[in-house]
């Protein structure tokens, strides 16, 4: 989907925005503010600087929740993440290695081309929210512990992450 220019959050200021129940677009979708890192924004926002950026959010029924951006501007590659009851982790250096292998999971997943959301849900499980943002085109995929490669890219972003996430096993 492309993003509107006049998006009407895209103006609140970083704790408004926290504050505020947003429904108008996906991107800004209520929900999202628990799961932002330090004062980062719903991904709609930083288009203006950031050329691409993804957000892996998974949402565990009983091992907590956690959340993995990773932002690429120009060279520059930074992936930063947040766990329940942790502290948010510096930002992290990726490589280009890094970044290519991230784009050969999407890819694989067909990301940019899977619907949004699978109408399923479980009490043993997990909700994986993937979303990105590539300038103004933004797309997410909502899944309830999916298999096969879009599971692939969901544990990547862990991977990538390092310790302790590398090593929670994703469901």
């Amino acid at each position: 989907m492309k993003l509107p220019d006049n998006c009407p959050i895209a103006k609140l200021p970083p704790r408004q925005l926290l504050e505020t129940e947003i429904r108008q677009l996906d991107c800004c979708r209520a929900g999202e503010a628990g799961y932002l890192i330090g004062t980062d924004e719903p991904l709609c926002r930083p288009r203006k600087t950031h050329h691409e950026v993804y957000r892996f959010i998974w949402r565990s029924s009983f091992d907590g929740d956690a959340v993995v951006d990773i932002t690429r501007e120009h060279q520059a590659i930074a992936l930063r993440w947040k766990r329940t009851f942790t502290a948010a982790a510096p930002s992290v250096t990726l490589s280009l290695n890094d970044w290519e292998e991230l784009q050969r999971a999407l890819k694989a997943a067909r990301f940019w081309f899977l619907d949004n959301a699978e109408k399923q849900l479980g009490l043993d499980g997990a909700q994986w929210l993937i979303k990105g943002r590539r300038g103004d085109i933004y797309h997410s995929v909502d899944r309830w512990s999916p298999e096969g490669a879009v599971h692939d890219l969901g544990r990547l972003f862990f991977a990538l992450a390092g310790p302790p996430l590398a090593s929670v096993e994703l469901y």
